[in-house]
């Protein structure tokens, strides 16, 4: 089932209110005991906002704001040590989850490029890429197996936390003004919101990709790209790659698409 993007309604909000009153008045508790050298750090509904950007999204964050909380949870509080310093298990468990959610994520990213680029490779050296680090480099993010024992405290949740939830809309907003700035075939805008709104989990691993056609600087006119392809070479290329995504989903190219 496709997620709906959120538009904030007040029984949202309210939703999201007391999930943040809940798990700052924990903190403040344990802060108070004096049992702990690190904490995970207070949040705030304008940041939760930030993180946010589907319904199913505020019911996660829900549940992993919720986990602080002994009723719902009973070991959450319960102490443990995270490289020599006492932490509630709450902390060490949300790092391991986060870490294996993004490394999860991470993995399929990696096994997407290596088989782009094994595709191509194929063709000139004998031998494909293999390692996570040959892999990372096609990409532009990192996309290096994370460890949970390298991460220890509220700061380190709340970038784990950054990266779990990736701003795709955010961006795609941005990137379809650019488009429209541009070029102005609408056709592009159609394919992003027909797979925001069927299969949102796929077009943030496709904005993620590195791919030349998914960056907003590749839009541009030569005179503010780094990328010096005529621009007539780049929207076209933008054009076939959207098309491309179209057919991969829907079987058929898109209508608006005319084989440029």
């Amino acid at each position: 089932m496709a997620r709906a993007r959120i538009t904030w309604n007040s029984a949202q909000e309210r939703r999201l209110r007391e999930a943040v009153s809940k798990y700052n008045a924990a903190i403040t508790r344990m802060e108070k005991s004096g049992n702990y050298d690190v904490l995970p750090n207070k949040t705030s509904i304008v940041r939760e906002k930030n993180l946010i950007e589907t319904r199913d999204e505020l019911y996660q964050r829900e549940k992993e704001l919720g986990r602080i909380l002994v009723k719902n949870k009973p070991d959450a509080l319960d102490f443990i040590d995270m490289d020599g310093y006492i932490a509630p298990k709450y902390l060490a468990d949300e790092i391991k989850y986060a870490t294996r959610t993004i490394n999860s994520r991470r993995k399929e990213q990696r096994e997407q490029l290596l088989n782009r680029a094994n595709s191509f490779r194929s063709e000139i050296y004998d031998e494909p890429l293999s390692s996570i680090e040959e892999i990372t480099m096609l990409s532009n993010k990192n996309l290096v197996e994370l460890h949970e024992d390298y991460y220890v405290d509220g700061d380190d949740l709340d970038d784990l936390w950054e990266e779990m939830y990736p701003k795709t809309y955010q961006y795609a907003e941005k990137y379809k003004e650019a488009w429209m700035e541009y070029n102005g075939n609408s056709f592009v805008l159609d394919v992003i919101d027909y797979m925001a709104e069927n299969y949102p989990d796929e077009l943030a691993l496709i904005f993620e990709s590195g791919d030349d056609e998914v960056e907003i600087n590749y839009i541009y006119s030569v005179e503010k790209s780094s990328d010096k392809t005529p621009q007539i070479i780049r929207h076209n290329n933008i054009m076939r790659y959207w098309n491309e995504v179209y057919h991969t989903y829907q079987g058929t190219n898109h209508p608006g698409y005319e084989g440029q």
